[in-house]
């Protein structure tokens, strides 16, 4: 979902900026850069905005995802410094599925006293997110793997574990590890309007490419090109499963052998109720009116231990620890055995896990 809408003072500012010159070269983020440069707005805030935004706004013309990409598509296209205001008008309305006068029409009538519309505005700035913050302890293994000049990183869980949200911010560390340098985010989620290989072909060689698959892969093309970026770059996708194993066997089945020498590794996670620090009960049976948190359960495992893993038939390097957080009252039994049955059904898994290194820990707990 995008949460960015845009008022009629934000059509007449890209209108305006989009006149003034052209995207630096036919890269997706160079057309996305310039749309944002034109709406007043830095590169992430509008990425952030239309790839996981919510609409929120009861005012101004919606711009969607679909509607977003088509835009961009047309700035990389045509040379729209040389046209009139008109001709300009013309292209973002029918991006946008609107006549052009019925758009400014609609827009000088709803929001020509409002300004820019407050989708746009710049996030307060409070405490950089990281990994830490998250609750993700197995963090310096895991930026160890994401920092590897190519491969494929995998953020693995079930629904609604956070590792999108782990995604986002592992991603946003790394751009803060090459700021000194150029680096290109690649999100190749309209393949359709921009075939991920036509992307990398385009790149100066001086440029590293980091692609970010934002949704799960589920088509053989998108297996594809996730396997062809990986040659040359970090490429970073999440994965369903009640496992890291279970993870990077889905991801291994998809891609077929080459898998193996191509992924670095997963990180597996889930979240887990805090208990209530005033009455020390969990919910539902805690009635206090306090804003609950939850905790992360996470590890971080590279290929080869995975390996070695499945050839001991071992589902979780976690089993101890988990063991250990119901035994101290911290996690719930039935929490445990929601994401960790084995625990509780097959102590053989506990001796053979204690034979293993810790691939990860219980962490402390996180607002997610």
């Amino acid at each position: 979902m995008s949460s960015i809408f845009l008022n009629h003072a934000d059509v007449r500012n890209l209108l305006s900026g989009l006149g003034k010159s052209r995207p630096l070269d036919r890269t997706l983020m160079s057309g996305i850069s310039f749309v944002a440069k034109s709406l007043n707005m830095r590169d992430n805030d509008l990425i952030n905005g239309i790839w996981k935004g919510v609409p929120r706004s009861e005012v101004g013309v919606h711009v969607s995802k679909e509607a977003f990409f088509k835009l961009v598509d047309v700035v990389q296209k045509n040379d729209m410094a040389a046209m009139k205001n008109t001709q300009r008008l013309a292209m973002i309305a029918e991006s946008l599925s609107w006549k052009p006068d019925a758009l400014m029409n609609h827009l000088k009538k709803t929001t020509g006293h409002l300004g820019s519309n407050a989708s746009l505005a710049r996030p307060k700035l409070g405490a950089p997110m990281n990994l830490e913050r998250l609750g993700i302890l197995p963090s310096e293994k895991w930026r160890t793997l994401a920092r590897m000049p190519k491969g494929i990183n995998i953020a693995a869980g079930g629904t609604g574990s956070g590792k999108s949200t782990t995604m986002q911010v592992t991603v946003g560390e790394l751009f803060g590890d090459y700021a000194s340098g150029p680096v290109r985010l690649i999100v190749p989620d309209q393949g359709a309007l921009r075939p991920l290989r036509v992307e990398l072909d385009e790149l100066h060689p001086a440029v590293k490419p980091v692609v970010l698959f934002s949704d799960e892969l589920r088509d053989r093309s998108q297996f594809d090109f996730a396997v062809e970026a990986a040659k040359i770059a970090p490429v970073f996708i999440t994965a369903w499963g009640d496992s890291a194993v279970t993870a990077y066997k889905r991801v291994v089945e998809k891609i077929g052998p080459e898998a193996k020498s191509l992924v670095n590794g997963v990180l597996w996670q889930t979240l887990v109720p805090q208990k209530c620090d005033q009455c020390g009960a969990f919910r539902p049976e805690c009635q206090c009116k306090r804003k609950f948190t939850r905790f992360v359960v996470s590890e971080c495992v590279t290929a080869a231990e995975l390996e070695e893993r499945i050839a001991m038939n071992l589902p979780s390097g976690l089993l101890l620890e988990v063991s250990q957080l119901v035994i101290e009252g911290k996690m719930r039994r039935e929490d445990a055995e929601r994401d960790f049955g084995s625990i509780f059904s097959d102590p053989a898994c506990l001796i053979r896990s204690a034979s293993l290194p810790k691939a990860g820990t219980a962490t402390a707990q996180s607002n997610l």
